[in-house]
C-alpha cells in the first residue's frame, strides 16, 4: 500500500473562457517519501512536475488528465566484519536504486462558484494508474584481499491503480489561473 499526500501547484496557461485549457503542474509530497536512517540514505527529490490538460463541461464541472513524474532514489551500505581471530574476510556491501515514477491521474472536478468569481473554490476526485521503472545496483567489496563485484538489474513495476481525492483554490490573475491544490493518492498493492 503507498498513500501519499500531495501540495500541488497549477498555472493554467490558456485563456480560461474557452471549454479546454493546459498548464503545467508541480508539487511537493508531504508523505511517502522515505527518511533517512543509519546506513539508508532516501535520495529523491521532493518535487513533482508535469503538464496538466483541463476540459470544462458545463460551468463548474470538467475532466483533468494530468501526467506526473517524479525521480526517486535511495542507496543503502552495510558491513559484514570478521569475528575477532577467525580468518574470514571483511566485506562491504553499497546498494544504489535509481528510478522513474510515473503516475497518470484522471479527475474529475467541481468548482462550486461561477468562473466569473477571483477566488473559487474546488473539489477533484478519480483515479490514478502509476508505475515505477527502477535501475538497482549492487557492489561488494573484500577489504582484505581488494576485490570487487558488481551486480545490476532493471525492474519496472506493474501499473497499479489508485483513488485520487483532492480540493483546493482557483485564483483568475487576468487571463491565467492560480490553482494550489492538496491531493490524497491512495494506491494498493496486490
Amino acid at each position: 500500500m503507498r498513500v501519499s499526500i500531495a501540495f500541488i501547484f497549477t498555472l493554467p496557461l490558456l485563456a480560461q473562457e474557452s471549454r479546454f485549457s493546459y498548464g503545467v503542474t508541480g508539487g511537493v509530497p508531504l508523505s511517502g517519501t522515505g527518511k533517512s536512517y543509519f546506513g539508508y540514505n532516501n535520495e529523491s527529490p521532493r518535487f513533482t512536475v508535469g503538464p496538466r490538460f483541463e476540459y470544462r463541461f458545463i460551468n463548474h464541472v470538467s475532466l483533468i488528465v494530468n501526467p506526473l513524474y517524479r525521480r526517486v532514489g535511495n542507496s543503502n551500505s552495510f558491513l559484514d566484519s570478521n569475528i575477532p581471530g577467525s580468518n574470514e574476510e571483511t566485506l562491504s556491501y553499497n546498494f544504489r536504486t535509481r528510478g522513474h515514477n510515473l503516475s497518470l491521474p484522471i479527475l474529475g472536478k467541481y468548482t462550486f462558484r461561477s468562473r466569473q468569481e477571483k477566488l473559487r473554490p474546488f473539489l477533484t476526485t478519480g483515479f490514478s494508474l502509476d508505475t515505477t521503472c527502477l535501475r538497482e545496483e549492487a557492489t561488494q567489496s573484500s577489504r582484505s584481499t581488494g576485490t570487487s563485484r558488481r551486480f545490476e538489474s532493471d525492474r519496472r513495476s506493474i501499473i497499479q491503480p489508485g483513488i485520487v481525492l483532492g480540493g483546493g483554490l482557483e485564483y483568475r490573475l487576468g487571463r491565467y489561473e492560480l490553482s494550489p491544490e492538496f491531493r490524497y493518492t491512495f494506491v494498493g498493492t496486490g
